[in-house]
């Protein structure tokens, strides 16, 4: 069996639950339900370094040459949101050697990555898509899946101010939530856009490098694939029995999020409670049916 040459891990993490009573107070103040975390990390196995979640991005070759930033979402002591690190980059004029750098970059570090899937974002409809095509095929062939989605905003015309705005207004000294210590030409790329002149009347194809920080940054913190909505409904019970038990418990969990644990616990003192379909004990309309 041939070794993995893939240096990114899957690990079971600890995650932080989303309670019951979290879900029904947000939705009854009309707020978005809260998600949690995935219960894994990815660890870089060269660095030791745990990351929520990867993901690469390719911009084409315009006016400068092409470019490749591949990246991840770290959580950092100190900060209640993640941070976008660079972990790798790559800017090369040749599409060929654009595309031979993401088949690399993906035995690298994505053949691990299950839970989160990694995606890489670019235009998938530009002049190169019968080579994009020939790719994806010799890559089916070694199992290795390159799939390009759209990236945020692909479709807007003010694409590359969207960018440049995000990127900016992530890199504030007060938020700082891009670290690219790692990437000598993007920085560099970045002080070409630092005018708003230039960011009014530029497009994605004349800054590549800065697009593609562009759509990383827009996909992680507009979508943030590693957190998920909590399923925290029971399983349905196979006998009618059962439904009664599983109504009680829902409500139970409801009253004690909402009202405490000591309230409902009195509430509760005199044994499970039976509820009529009004509200009354079914103890106590027994004597009335009959």
């Amino acid at each position: 069996m041939t070794k993995s040459s893939c240096i990114i891990k899957e690990i079971t993490y600890k995650g932080s639950p989303i309670m019951l009573g979290d879900i029904h107070i947000a939705q009854i103040k009309g707020k978005e339900i809260p998600r949690r975390k995935l219960a894994v990390r990815y660890q870089n196995l060269e660095t030791g370094d745990l990351y929520l979640c990867l993901s690469g991005a390719i911009a084409w070759p315009g006016d400068k040459p092409g470019f490749i930033l591949l990246g991840a979402m770290q959580e950092v002591e100190g900060k209640a949101d993640p941070i976008l690190v660079g972990i790798e980059e790559y800017q090369d004029s040749d599409i060929r050697n654009l595309i031979l750098k993401a088949r690399e970059l993906s035995k690298k570090y994505t053949q691990n990555c299950a839970a989160v899937p990694f995606s890489w974002l670019g235009d998938p409809e530009t002049g190169y898509n019968s080579m994009i095509d020939r790719v994806k095929w010799v890559f089916r062939k070694k199992q290795l899946y390159f799939n390009l989605d759209y990236p945020p905003h692909y479709d807007d015309k003010a694409a590359f101010r969207v960018y440049c705005r995000t990127i900016f207004s992530m890199a504030k000294k007060d938020i700082k939530r891009v670290l690219l210590s790692k990437c000598p030409i993007l920085k560099g790329e970045i002080g070409f856009v630092l005018s708003d002149e230039i960011i009014q009347k530029s497009k994605v194809s004349d800054y590549p490098a800065v697009a593609a920080l562009g759509y990383l940054l827009t996909y992680f913190i507009e979508y943030e694939p590693w957190l998920i909505v909590e399923d925290l409904r029971p399983a349905i019970p196979t006998l009618f029995d059962d439904y009664e038990k599983v109504a009680l418990k829902e409500e139970e969990q409801s009253l004690k999020a909402l009202y405490g644990e000591d309230l409902v616990d009195n509430l509760w003192d005199d044994g499970p409670l039976e509820w009529g379909e009004y509200g009354e004990r079914v103890s106590e309309l027994i004597p009335t049916i009959r």
